[in-house]
């Protein structure tokens, strides 16, 4: 068959683009592109490891403060980004502002082990995806990326609780 095949059925004629683009190949699997961002490189070791036996993500890129995680969404387009706050350099709240204000299609969620109301609700302002606590069981990491991916958000419920008791004060 060639690029256009003509085919016709009971009658009905149909162009068919057949080139690669836009069609996925059988055996090939669409993987989530990730990029992980702390500044201290045993936890994106770790958040590798933790990920590693999921086949559909793709950890792409990775950097150790907030100014490499901006320049690392521009040039390798990530689906998600995992991110930090407390980094050097620039931290993970001002990385994620300026990646949603430049990027809002990327999907950032913040992988912290703070979980403070002032960080939270400006996050939330922000446009973050998700929050998870970098003491939640790793399934949760898991759960999180593949619930954003899918459309939706994910906040662990301390989180939650936090960000729901300063809407009451």
């Amino acid at each position: 068959m060639g690029r256009n095949s003509d085919l016709r059925s009971r009658g009905v004629r149909a162009e068919i683009d057949m080139s690669s683009e836009g069609i996925q190949q059988p055996g090939k699997v669409s993987k989530t592109k990730l990029i992980v961002v702390d500044d201290q490189k045993v936890v994106i070791e770790g958040v590798k490891r933790i990920l590693e036996p999921w086949k559909e993500f793709d950890v792409v890129g990775e950097a150790l403060n907030g100014a490499r995680a901006v320049k690392l969404v521009e040039s390798l387009k990530p689906d998600v980004v995992i991110m930090d706050i407390s980094m050097p350099i620039m931290n993970g709240i001002e990385a994620t502002a300026r990646i949603k204000r430049q990027f809002p299609e990327t999907k950032v969620l913040i992988f912290s082990m703070y979980s403070d109301k002032e960080y939270n609700t400006r996050l939330l302002r922000i446009g973050i995806s998700g929050y998870i606590l970098k003491d939640d069981p790793h399934s949760d990491l898991v759960q999180a990326i593949k619930v954003i991916v899918s459309g939706a958000t994910y906040f662990s419920k301390i989180f939650v609780d936090i960000v729901g008791e300063h809407l009451r004060e």
